[in-house]
């Protein structure tokens, strides 16, 4: 009897045990292997920064604290699990993680930690913010910072931001937080930049949160995550962040706690924003139904007045006065609705090719496009022309139409005056048509029957003309003359972007002095060139070289005579290597060059052709003061010698050292 009372009372516990993990997991719900994941691992190990305020550090009395210490804490409770802190430096925390000695973290995403870690959705966005004194009134955003002192944290990403953003930008990188909020109150600087919730915790710290104020927009934004090295676990942690973000008081108590009542009235203003975007929404979401509505209902009102007509028909025809005033406003019912119709459908089909006309990278194919979805509403519209100003020529870039061929030309518009504004002409109609109209004329060889001419300038230089043109006919009615205009109004804005995205884009990835490719995208050459070398086969030959006595060139003639000689060097260099091989100015006067399919003794042999061939060319170009310029380099080959990048380097740069040894010390023995 004992025994079943005993098998009763285990059944019973057992049930209890199922119905207290059940519970326990109402809130959020978890996959089987994640529940017994929970069950496995009662503590989890987390890596903190012991000197990260205000999001992790170590206070006075060997306490762990901080923001994303309360926040673990939080999402800790809610899965029934305790934490063990481990305080480490910030190197040491991204090692713990990498090796796997620690179950958890937290740090900003990026793809090379992504590589031996799983990262969680975000639970904490953090924006990079300009602040300055309340008394400044000459920032007024990044692009007023060429001329100020600026002030960062060193090794933050604002410093590469900075440099990235502005030519040469002015500044000046503290050690703490707390010294650069000083330097900002005692002038030593005009501004600081760095992340929001933490310069904020460090001015409320030292109680000087009435003495700053913040400008303009967010520069950009990063965002918290956790960080394990368990896809079960970051599973789990996933679930419990959307949990908890769906009750905002609890996370607002922590934001409060550690950064203030200011950011909590910035994540309220942002709030109203998205409140005011939703009403927006809906009440455009409203007039769209009332315009489907009123077209319905106009459709059902025609069906009826031709249902009453019919009636009236038959039961009065001796009323023929009626019936020929109801047949008129019949046709006036059709007309509107016919030119509602077509308006709609053509307002319809434009508004959609706006999107795609400012974010195409494809200039020519989203001409293309426009024609396609226009030309069967418009009658009256055979092509589009592009030309591109390129010095004192204009040069057509592109071409399309339905009827005729475009051949290429070109036209001189020094003497021509281009107005800013998209303007309308009739070439057929003027006894004298203006220059533009000729060239056109030639360029698709007859007489168009009007012109739509679109200028594209930037920065107050003209820079492209699109023309939209008719060879058919010259009369249009008033809402296709507009709906031209406005297509030639969007493939100018098109064009312009599509401009100043290819500028920008020259500008990234070149170096502003010589014209070479930069440090970073030279690297990232490299490092494609060597996983192509890995699939595919082949060799290649990284160079590094470092120009011999430049420093005297400097000390002598001044900086702007050196930063001469470099470009004439950087030009020289380019014109001797082929179209395969890439150049970049790695930094200073050193300059590296990616020999592609070559082995180490040719590229020996190429550099010593081209060290002799520079130092003629220098002395032919300088001869008045005598100049010779010539180089030390050191090579490392690719796969043979390695293929990692960052060991490639070493090897060249150590080779380039040692043959500038040699050079010294064979100096000095001369």
């Amino acid at each position: 009897m004992s025994d079943r009372t005993d098998v009763r009372r285990d059944v019973l516990l057992i049930f209890l045990f199922i119905f207290v993990g059940v519970a326990s997991w109402s809130d959020v719900r978890f996959a089987v292997s994640e529940k017994s994941y929970l069950i496995a691992h009662k503590v989890l190990t987390y890596a903190v920064d012991d000197a990260g305020q205000p999001f992790e550090f170590v206070d006075e009395d060997g306490r762990v604290r901080g923001f994303c210490v309360d926040y673990a804490r939080e999402i800790a409770d809610m899965l029934g699990v305790d934490l063990l802190f481990k305080p480490m430096p910030w190197n040491a925390v991204v090692n713990s993680v990498k090796d796997g000695s620690v179950d958890m973290a937290d740090m900003y995403y990026s793809k090379e930690r992504a590589r031996f870690a799983y990262f969680t959705v975000p639970f904490f966005k953090i924006e990079a913010h300009l602040i300055v004194r309340k008394s400044n009134t000459t920032i007024f955003g990044i692009e007023t910072l060429d001329k100020v002192k600026i002030g960062t944290l060193r090794g933050d990403f604002s410093n590469e931001y900075l440099r990235d953003k502005l030519k040469r930008p002015n500044i000046f990188s503290y050690d703490t937080p707390s010294e650069l909020i000083k330097s900002l109150a005692n002038g030593k600087v005009d501004v600081v930049v760095g992340d929001y919730p933490t310069l904020l915790y460090y001015i409320q710290h030292l109680s000087l949160g009435d003495k700053f104020k913040i400008i303009g927009t967010p520069l950009y934004v990063e965002a918290l995550r956790f960080v394990t090295h368990s896809p079960t676990l970051r599973a789990i942690l996933d679930k419990a962040i959307r949990e908890f973000e769906r009750y905002p008081e609890r996370k607002d108590v922590l934001i409060k706690k550690w950064f203030g009542e200011p950011m909590l009235v910035k994540g309220l203003k942002i709030k109203q924003f998205h409140r005011i975007v939703f009403t927006l929404l809906l009440i455009t979401g409203g007039i769209i139904i009332l315009f489907v509505a009123q077209f319905f209902w106009t459709h059902t009102l025609k069906k009826r007045i031709e249902e009453k007509t019919k009636e009236i028909d038959r039961m009065n025809r001796d009323l023929s006065l009626v019936n020929e005033e109801l047949r008129s406003s019949m046709e006036e019912i059709e007309e509107s609705n016919r030119k509602l119709e077509q308006y709609y459908s053509i307002l319809s089909t434009l508004l959609k090719l706006s999107e795609e006309l400012f974010f195409s990278p494809n200039i020519e194919s989203i001409v293309e496009r426009v024609l396609e979805e226009t030309s069967n509403k418009i009658e009256d519209l055979d092509g589009v022309m592009i030309f591109e100003v390129q010095g004192d020529k204009m040069m057509l870039k592109f071409a399309s139409d339905y009827l005729i061929s475009a051949r290429e030309g070109q036209t001189d518009i020094r003497n021509i005056n281009i107005p800013e504004d998209i303007f309308v002409t009739y070439p057929e109609r003027n006894t004298s048509p203006d220059p533009i109209s000729v060239f056109i004329s030639k360029s698709i060889e007859m007489t168009p029957k009007y012109l739509v001419y679109a200028p594209i300038y930037i920065d107050r230089r003209l820079k492209a003309l699109s023309v939209l043109y008719s060879v058919k006919t010259d009369r249009l009615e008033p809402i296709e003359l507009d709906v031209i205009k406005f297509i030639a109004t969007q493939l100018s804005a098109g064009y312009r972007m599509y401009y100043q995205m290819k500028e920008l884009k020259e500008m990234v990835e070149h170096d502003t002095l010589t014209g070479l490719y930069n440090r970073r995208i030279f690297e990232s050459i490299c490092q494609r060139e060597i996983a192509r070398t890995l699939r595919y086969g082949g060799t290649g030959v990284f160079a590094m070289l470092d120009l011999n006595d430049f420093k005297e060139v400097n000390d002598t003639y001044g900086h702007l005579f050196g930063d001469r000689v470099l470009m004439e060097v950087s030009r020289i260099l380019k014109s001797k290597v082929r179209n395969v091989d890439v150049i970049s100015r790695y930094g200073g006067d050193e300059i590296s060059i990616l020999f592609a399919g070559i082995v180490y003794d040719q590229a020996i042999v190429k550099m010593d052709m081209m060290n002799s061939q520079l130092q003629k060319e220098i002395l032919d170009i300088f001869k008045e003061k005598s100049i010779s310029i010539s180089f030390s380099y050191g090579l490392a080959e690719f796969p043979t010698e390695g293929t990692d990048y960052d060991e490639l380097f070493k090897k060249a740069d150590s080779r380039l050292y040692e043959m500038k040894r040699k050079r010294i010390l064979s100096h000095k023995g001369g």
